[in-house]
């Protein structure tokens, strides 16, 4: 069996049964970084309230949004050519990394980033064309200016926005666009606190005190030798994918090219996110889509035994630190 072949009834149930898996695991047992507690925004404190008061509600919500984004990224391969062959990976390893390794205790925080960012990049990329995008950037930025009003160390990604200017050769009347979009959501807040409670303020100045939180995240507190493998695995492969693009960077398409270049880039900016104030497990989640992108570009390049037995291994070590 070719696991790069895989057909979207192969890739999906397997997106279900790890998230699953992942559920059954959250009800009994928590590893100590995602109890890992910070400053919250406005918005993210209303989740986290919706979560508290509609746990199983929480949970159906949190399965359709990450299936949501998955599916996103696995249609976003095929649609824009992004592999030398068709391949729905993305799909199960979405999950593997957004959920497989820390499933953070405000979990419906995480599955509502994963989908707004999917949504920004699927706008971000459909505006990759001749001739003027306004309504695709203004949806990409709109999506992406949410997003650090719910998670405030997703500010980072905020920097995608030059980034698209310049990789997908938009116009300064875009570049306004994208702007606006990614200011509307903040501003758009702040209005309607003011509107409501007389102070306007209190949305921007909770945001700032997530970023003057003095504590950090600790990855490795209490970590397993489990834990340690699957990181090492996920970033090897991640480089290696990265490397693989980088070395032959000319034989994609041009527009596979940006939007392989703007994940890249995506890839640096989550990262960094994770070392901001106030960061939390749920970082992964956001990690987990630039690392989907690219892991499939590793495995249609191996061959077929190695393919195999790299996928089997991943597998493998999800599962393993899930229920050990």
């Amino acid at each position: 069996m070719n696991i790069t072949r895989q057909p979207l009834l192969v890739a999906f149930p397997t997106l279900l049964l790890l998230l699953a898996a992942m559920l059954v695991r959250k009800q009994g047992l928590s590893f100590a970084p995602e109890s890992f507690v910070a400053v919250e925004t406005l918005p993210e404190a209303w989740v986290t309230a919706f979560q508290l008061r509609f746990p199983r509600l929480a949970w159906s919500l949190w399965l359709l949004l990450h299936a949501a984004a998955a599916l996103t990224l696995g249609r976003m391969g095929l649609r824009h050519s992004l592999y030398t062959g068709n391949t729905l990976l993305a799909i199960p390893l979405y999950g593997m990394v957004a959920c497989g390794i820390f499933l953070d205790n405000h979990f419906l925080l995480g599955a509502l980033s994963a989908f707004l960012l999917t949504r920004a990049m699927r706008n971000f990329c459909v505006s990759y064309r001749n001739g003027y995008a306004f309504s695709s950037l203004f949806r990409g930025a709109l999506y992406l200016g949410i997003l650090p009003t719910l998670y405030a160390p997703a500010l980072p990604l905020l920097l995608l926005l030059p980034l698209v200017t310049i990789l997908f050769k938009r116009t300064l009347r875009e570049w306004i666009v994208l702007l606006c979009g990614a200011l509307f959501p903040m501003g758009s807040l702040c209005y309607l606190h003011w509107a409501i409670t007389g102070q306007g303020g209190v949305p921007l100045q909770q945001m700032v005190a997530c970023y003057t939180f003095p504590d950090h995240l600790r990855l490795f507190d209490g970590a397993s030798p489990l834990l340690i493998a699957q990181l090492v695995v996920l970033l090897a492969a991640t480089l290696c994918a990265l490397f693989y693009y980088l070395s032959d960077i000319y034989a994609a398409t041009s527009k596979a090219r940006a939007i392989l270049m703007l994940h890249a880039w995506m890839l640096l900016l989550a990262l960094l996110s994770m070392w901001m104030p106030s960061a939390t497990s749920n970082g992964f989640v956001l990690l987990a889509i630039p690392v989907a992108i690219f892991l499939p570009f590793l495995f249609v390049r191996l061959k077929r035994p190695l393919a195999n037995g790299l996928y089997a291994l991943l597998i493998l070590l999800t599962l393993l630190r899930l229920f050990l």
